[in-house]
């Protein structure tokens, strides 16, 4: 994995090996901000790539702008639902999520295992 001057991640090589059976989560800079918790508003930057061949899917950074949803409110994948909690903001993870996981057989990426770079950006807290 390498960084763009932008921070934008480039993935050197396809992944060798099985993938996983779970969605595996690697802490690649641990942040000093605040921690996520279910119900935040998360905000963040991401790539992701194809298991299978290494090929980018998608990429917040090549759109201009960062990704924002709710935690805990099915608007992601089952992988990123579980997997981006208790993490402080400023955090970059890598999640290589099992199509079980991700998409299923559904779409584009159906039964595909797909490799994220995530950097949490910002965790808006809900009001209690």
């Amino acid at each position: 994995m390498t960084l763009a001057e932008n921070g934008a991640p480039t993935l050197d090589a396809p992944p060798e090996g099985e993938a996983p059976a779970a969605t595996v989560r690697e802490e690649l800079i641990l942040g000093t901000g605040d921690t996520t918790r279910a119900g935040d508003y998360l905000t963040m930057q991401y790539s992701g790539w194809k298991w299978s061949d290494g090929e980018p899917f998608d990429s917040s950074w090549d759109r201009g702008a960062p990704f924002s949803f709710a935690q805990g409110e099915s608007q992601v994948i089952q992988g990123w639902e579980e997997n981006l909690l208790d993490l402080p903001v400023g955090s970059q993870v890598m999640l290589v999520v099992p199509a079980a996981e991700a998409y299923g057989d559904q779409g584009d990426l159906a039964g595909e295992t797909l490799i994220f770079v995530v950097d949490i950006l910002d965790a808006a807290h809900r009001a209690d």
